[in-house]
């Protein structure tokens, strides 16, 4: 796979934002190290270096004891070591509960009820979208998979960007969307010059997370900007997998619900010698297990 240089991708984004004057919500330190970790292409995870980075941030260290205490677990018995912690999570499991737990940490971008409303549903489809991206490649035998999960995690990001930045005009644009929908990147060009893909590129570029993620994040919605083919593949799977939790995940209780298949699903089927038909029932089928995912994250951190 080739890797996008962060010059490169700075270059590219001057030509097509409009001046922006930001602020971005800080991101602890611990996600960049983590997010370096995942991007690492090693037979063997390191997870005593993923112990270590826990072990020094106590926040983090916090969250993995929380969630493996959590109900969702059922661990017998109290777990109060952080490294026998990460031995029962798993090395992924951990990475994951680090990404979502430093999303959710950004709730402090939100100053009333109706925008702490906006976040929550923002942190479900963040956290569906991982979750979907994951078993879209896991079932794919896509490479780099650990990348998918960490994009699908970000790819909204620039959705809490606009709220930390434009609140009002963002919750004004939200309450004009159905139930269970979000605002699209047509509406947010029109009203800010810029959407939210090409804002979480930026956000995640500002954290310094791995090119390779900046570059899923903000071409994820449209996957063909993306010259490498694998990491292309990988853009495909997260929009896939957005579209997926938001037709599906975002309204829990309507179980008559059914994905309705796009561009993207198409060309991810085609790319992967896969059958569209055969994607859409795993997602139907993933349903709930990433309802419970999301659930289980976007509560208990």
């Amino acid at each position: 796979m080739t890797t996008p240089t962060r010059t490169s991708l700075k270059a590219e984004r001057k030509k097509t934002l409009p001046d922006l004057d930001l602020r971005f919500p800080p991101l602890p330190r611990t996600v960049n190290e983590v997010s370096t970790l995942l991007s690492e292409q090693t037979d063997i995870p390191d997870t005593p270096r993923l112990t270590e980075i826990i072990h020094n941030d106590p926040v983090m260290a916090a969250s993995v004891l929380k969630r493996i205490n959590s109900a969702y677990f059922g661990i017998r018995r109290h777990v109060s070591d952080v490294a026998k912690a990460v031995r029962l999570l798993g090395f992924l499991e951990v990475c994951n509960i680090v990404l979502a737990s430093a999303m959710m940490s950004l709730r402090d971008v939100v100053k009333t009820r109706g925008q702490a409303n906006i976040f929550e549903q923002i942190m479900q489809a963040s956290v569906g979208t991982a979750s979907y991206a994951l078993e879209l490649t896991r079932y794919l035998k896509i490479p780099y998979r650990e990348i998918a999960f960490t994009s699908g995690i970000l790819h909204a990001s620039g959705r809490l960007v606009l709220l930390h930045n434009r609140p009002a005009e963002y919750e004004r644009l939200w309450r004009g969307c159905a139930p269970g929908t979000m605002p699209t990147a047509e509406a947010e060009r029109a009203l800010f010059g810029v959407d939210h893909s090409l804002l979480g590129g930026m956000a995640v570029d500002h954290w310094h997370l791995p090119p390779t993620v900046v570059q899923v994040v903000r071409s994820y919605l449209m996957p063909g900007h993306i010259k490498d083919p694998k990491l292309r593949v990988i853009a495909l799977a997260v929009s896939v997998a957005a579209s997926a939790t938001e037709q599906l995940c975002m309204s829990p209780g309507d179980t008559n619900l059914r994905f309705e298949a796009k561009t993207a699903l198409r060309i991810l089927a085609r790319s992967s010698e896969a059958t569209t038909q055969e994607l859409i029932e795993l997602i139907e089928d993933r349903r709930k297990s990433v309802t419970d995912f999301m659930a289980s994250m976007v509560y208990s951190l």
